[in-house]
């Protein structure tokens, strides 16, 4: 099933409990379509697989592929895998890890983009059983010895080659590939010894929606439309894209870059009787309230206040 960040249950899994998998960039569903039968079997049923992925339409395309084949309980997120594994993720559940085909970034400024790099491992090691291990299946010989070397930097990982299971080379990238004749490689990163495991970042608890009130009138787009904003607040850049308005209400599409998280939310400023204005948040699409989405609100609020309004009291 597809949840959105705001709607999972944390954390992820539990150390001694049921395995934990994750696949991390699942594409269309393919790898656990196959796969996950065998899994679960070798599981005796208890196992709980999360899927990771930025596509919306590749979301969309798994979940329909897991429910024909049996697999429907699968748990599908459209997160980027180092927020989740980082913030979600029970410290000491994660039994595997799969890494099919990532994207190699082959140039060398763009290293810091992969995935497999010492930063992202250390931090897995964090969150890993003792013995877990990290599957990696690639046609890329640079992102393999990238892979290997920073495994080897952390000092956590054996790493050893072996066979690609069946199902790892059924996904449409190793399709192409083995039609072009090109090598497939398959390598497994054991655990060897597990590191301090940092608690869960305390940001995702529930917390209010954010708001500002004002004395004041809504301002008319029409006569002072706004612009596009972009502000840079500690890790979190902000951009408020659009704005729009109706009789009562100004409604302000904004996004959110923060470390590992990117959102879209609104933010809507209503009047009220007696010459009030509250902008905040809205709850529409269960946004998480994170301290970049906070600076977006400030950052509507002052704009408000830069076109009039009065600002009594915040909440952000």
């Amino acid at each position: 099933m597809y949840r959105r960040l705001a709607d999972v249950e944390i954390p992820l899994g539990r150390a001694g409990g049921p395995p934990l998998q994750l696949e991390v960039g699942f594409g269309d569903g393919a790898f656990w379509a196959a796969f996950g039968p065998t899994a679960k079997a070798e599981a005796g049923g208890a196992l709980t697989y999360v899927g990771v992925e930025v596509s919306s339409a590749s979301i969309v395309r798994a979940r329909e592929r897991l429910v024909r084949a049996g697999l429907g309980d699968a748990l599908l997120i459209k997160a980027n895998a180092e927020f989740v594994v980082a913030n979600l993720v029970a410290p000491g559940a994660l039994e595997r890890v799969y890494v099919n085909f990532p994207d190699p970034w082959p140039k060398a400024r763009h290293e810091e983009s992969r995935l497999l790099r010492p930063a992202f491992l250390n931090m897995l090691a964090g969150r890993m059983a003792p013995g877990g291990e990290v599957w990696l299946t690639t046609d890329h010989e640079g992102y393999l010895e990238f892979a290997r070397a920073g495994a080897a930097e952390t000092g956590l990982f054996e790493a050893r080659e072996d066979d690609p299971p069946l199902a790892a080379l059924q996904t449409k990238y190793a399709r192409k590939w083995r039609e072009f004749g090109l090598p497939l490689r398959h390598w497994r990163f054991r655990l060897r010894h597990a590191r301090p495991q940092a608690a869960l970042v305390k940001f995702l608890r529930e917390e209010p929606l954010p708001h500002a009130i004002f004395s004041g009138t809504l301002p008319d787009l029409n006569l002072a439309p706004m612009p596009k904003i972009v502000e840079r607040h500690g890790a979190s850049t902000v951009i408020l894209l659009e704005a729009f308005s109706g009789r009562d209400a100004l409604c302000v599409l904004a996004r959110t870059e923060e470390p590992d998280l990117s959102q879209e939310v609104l933010i809507i400023a209503r009047s009220r009787p007696g010459g009030q204005v509250v902008a905040g948040l809205e709850a529409f699409g269960s946004p998480l309230v994170t301290p970049g989405v906070k600076a977006a609100v400030g950052a509507v609020a002052d704009w408000l206040a830069g076109r009039g309004l009065t600002l009594v009291q915040r909440s952000y």
